[in-house]
């Protein structure tokens, strides 16, 4: 029951996460394909690109709106690239935990897993910052009738909830797995993905 539940689980996972590559991402090497590999999924990857630029866009606009933007993306885009560096790359390990495949650099998976887990209080607190700049962004664009920029307002928020609901913990899940998969009193089942 608990490895049919896990492959439940990880396909939710790779479905959210970027396991498959939507139109404006990068598709995938055959090698991504078949195994995990230790890498920021390449949808979440282009997503922050695609955040990064309107928020650029936004910040090169006159007046409040482009002052607010600015300190949006002086806070956030920081934030994206730590995640792209060192958060999501366990997230990159989903598509092979499905395919019952082993599992590339389990030594340095579980570190970086720490490393989310210790930094885990930094970075939400670096997400009521960013909240706080696009709550100032958002008021800024209403003010100045500018309705392009909330709607930008709403998808940095929303992506910054997608990181706190779903991201960081299924991060922090690869690991706990990764150590249950590894623990030598827990018996070994099969676990391929037909």
């Amino acid at each position: 029951m608990r490895t049919h539940q896990s492959k439940l689980l990880a396909a939710a996972l790779v479905a959210v996460c970027g396991g498959w590559s939507t139109a404006q991402a990068q598709t995938p090497s055959p090698q991504q394909w078949k195994e995990g590999v230790l890498t920021a999924p390449s949808s979440l990857v282009t997503e922050h690109s695609l955040l990064r630029e309107d928020l650029l866009r936004a910040a090169a606009d006159p007046g409040g709106v482009g002052d607010a933007a600015k300190a949006v993306e002086h806070i956030l885009t920081p934030h994206l690239q730590h995640q792209e560096q060192v958060v999501l790359l366990p997230l990159g390990m989903i598509r092979g935990l499905v395919d019952g495949e082993p599992m590339a650099e389990p030594a340095r998976v579980l570190e970086i897993v720490d490393q989310i887990d210790r930094e885990l209080p930094q970075l939400l607190q670096e997400h009521r910052a960013i909240l706080d700049a696009t709550r100032r962004f958002s008021d800024a664009a209403r003010r100045e009738g500018k309705a392009q920029y909330l709607r930008l307002a709403d998808r940095i928020r929303t992506h910054i909830l997608l990181e706190d609901q779903v991201l960081y913990p299924s991060a922090l899940l690869v690991g706990r797995y990764l150590k249950s998969s590894q623990d030598p009193k827990r018996p070994r089942t099969a676990s391929r993905h037909p």
